[in-house]
């Protein structure tokens, strides 16, 4: 699975997992870095222990783009991202 990530456009903020603006870090608005933020590939892969019970795990990757390699250059720079997780679901 993939997803692609923009800016709305060149005058928006990058916003964090709250809905606030990010304003540190290199970040803000900058229209000449352009509004692609990154792009994400994910492996999933789920069991279902029982009829109400499911297991799943999962691996991405995130690559950074234009704007947050060019928003944090000057404060050490962007690194792809790794993750990994497990999840169970439980039915009741």
């Amino acid at each position: 699975m993939g997803n692609v990530f923009w800016l709305a456009d060149k005058n928006d903020s990058f916003y964090n997992v709250g809905g606030a603006p990010r304003a540190t870090g290199g970040y803000g608005i900058h229209p000449g870095y352009g509004n692609f933020v990154g792009s994400e590939l994910t492996a999933i892969a789920g069991y279902a222990l029982t009829r109400n019970a499911q297991i799943e795990t999962g691996y991405g990757h995130f690559f950074t783009g234009s704007y947050i390699d060019k928003s944090v250059a000057g404060v050490g720079g962007s690194k792809d991202a790794d993750w990994i997780y497990v999840q169970t679901t439980i039915k009741f």
